[in-house]
């Protein structure tokens, strides 16, 4: 069996920036097609999976809007960005032998700031939200909310010393364990000479043993468990030899 298919990618986009604002906004359309000719249904035996194909010729449709907006607060010395999007995939699925209609909607919105306190300690934060629906045939599957942010800090305190503080949370309703809010740090120090760097890293300081995740991609869901190194403390030596 020849597997054939056909892409075809459209976008429009407006960019807007102010050099004496520091206003800037974009707003970008997005459309693809795809034809294929076969459809593909996975099985699994224990760990083990095999594929099989039918001739089946289908089209998916996937359109998309994301939008920006950014400032420069000179006030508190602050670059503001936030994004926002929404997603829409219409295709079709094989599973266990039964064709089916899938439907998925995707919103998202992602703020960032960056501020430099002073000259000697510079904060970050990012966070992003992502509400997703998919639909096989009539039937709705459960909604995921999907929740991340990045924490940041990093001390200056002379000139080749630098202290950085970080902290990641990731929280996902899907999950119904204490594995649904997922937080990791890490602290580190560096030292930089003329050829020579001193780095001192202290990783995974809650000693979080693991991470999971749980998604949708048409009609299959995934539910993925990933194993953590445990808290450890690392000293690395970085030189120049020439």
């Amino acid at each position: 069996m020849l597997s054939e298919y056909r892409h075809t990618t459209g976008y429009l986009f407006f960019n807007y920036k102010n050099p004496f604002t520091t206003l800037f906004t974009s707003v970008q359309f997005t459309y693809n097609n795809t034809w294929r000719n076969t459809l593909y249904d996975v099985t699994y035996d224990d760990v083990l999976s095999s594929s099989t194909g039918i001739l089946h010729p289908n089209t998916s449709h996937n359109v998309g809007i994301n939008y920006s907006l950014g400032k420069s607060i000179g006030a508190i010395n602050s670059g503001v960005k936030v994004f926002a999007g929404y997603n829409k995939n219409l295709a079709v699925a094989m599973s266990q032998g039964v064709i089916s209609d899938c439907t998925s909607d995707s919103y998202f919105i992602s703020p960032y700031i960056i501020t430099d306190v002073n000259r000697k300690v510079i904060f970050k934060y990012s966070a992003s939200y992502r509400y997703s629906l998919n639909k096989i045939r009539n039937s709705k599957m459960d909604r995921v909310n999907y929740f991340t942010q990045d924490i940041s800090a990093t001390f200056i305190p002379v000139k080749k010393l630098t202290f950085t503080v970080s902290f990641n949370h990731y929280f996902n309703d899907m999950i119904e364990s204490s594995a649904r809010s997922s937080w990791f740090g890490n602290v580190g120090a560096r030292y930089k000479m003329k050829d020579v760097d001193l780095m001192l890293n202290w990783t995974n300081i809650f000693n979080t043993r693991q991470f999971v995740t749980y998604s949708y991609n048409d009609i299959s869901s995934y539910y993925s468990v990933y194993g953590l190194r445990p808290a450890e403390v690392l000293l690395r030596v970085r030189f120049k030899i020439l």
